[in-house]
């Protein structure tokens, strides 16, 4: 089974960038753990001849939601393969390095993947027009980083200028922190991490050394 997170295509809901997990939930919370939780439980109630045992898996952002769904995890599942995962975006993985906002990346990810969605939809967002094959005149024509949103998105990417806006390792980027989070794994986890991954590389490690201290009696 291959799922649209929460806002994307046709799956109900407004899409937030690494919704902050909640780690005392009241009624009626969501956020990625609980949305995972109910596609297994409603899985091994209504897929036929299913054995009730599920398991996890997914690369880059697919996997920051394995590690999600791996949090308060279902009695279904049963093992989770978080591959690539980021685990903390400002300090080392895909928009920050350290605190050095890597712009052509952060530009070229959320220009095609957080443009605001109308309605449910099955068609894929269309690519950025950069309307030159010259990088370095398109940026040099564009100026400072601030008129990305006031020329070329126009208020329909939130996410970047959330981004932007938050520069410094604040409580907008805290909270957001993977590796905070891996309490209580149970579960059998097989982690992958990349050695030349120019994204995610930090993120992956860094949940590995988090599920090994904070989980001891896992030995995944």
């Amino acid at each position: 089974v291959r799922q649209d997170v929460r806002g994307k295509f046709k799956s109900e809901g407004v899409w937030v960038h690494h919704i902050v997990h909640i780690d005392e939930k009241k009624l009626g919370d969501v956020d990625e753990s609980t949305d995972a939780y109910d596609t297994i439980d409603w899985l091994i109630k209504n897929i036929p001849n299913n054995n009730g045992k599920v398991g996890l898996w997914g690369i880059s952002y697919g996997g920051w939601e394995v590690a999600m769904g791996m949090m308060e995890a279902h009695p279904a599942l049963k093992a989770a393969a978080p591959m690539c995962s980021p685990g903390n975006q400002f300090m080392g993985d895909d928009y920050y390095h350290n605190g050095a906002f890597r712009a052509l990346y952060a530009f070229y990810w959320s220009s095609k993947n957080a443009q605001i969605r109308i309605s449910p939809t099955s068609e894929k967002t269309k690519p950025f027009e950069f309307g030159t094959p010259d990088g370095y005149r398109f940026w040099l024509e564009l100026g400072p980083l601030s008129n990305v949103d006031k020329k070329l998105f126009f208020g329909q990417v939130p996410t970047w200028n959330e981004w932007t806006v938050h520069d410094t390792y604040d409580e907008y980027w805290q909270s957001k922190n993977v590796p905070d989070d891996m309490n209580d794994i149970k579960l059998p986890v097989m982690n992958v991490c990349s050695l030349f991954d120019s994204e995610d590389y930090y993120g992956a490690i860094n949940i590995y050394h988090s599920l090994e201290k904070k989980n001891p009696e896992n030995q995944s």
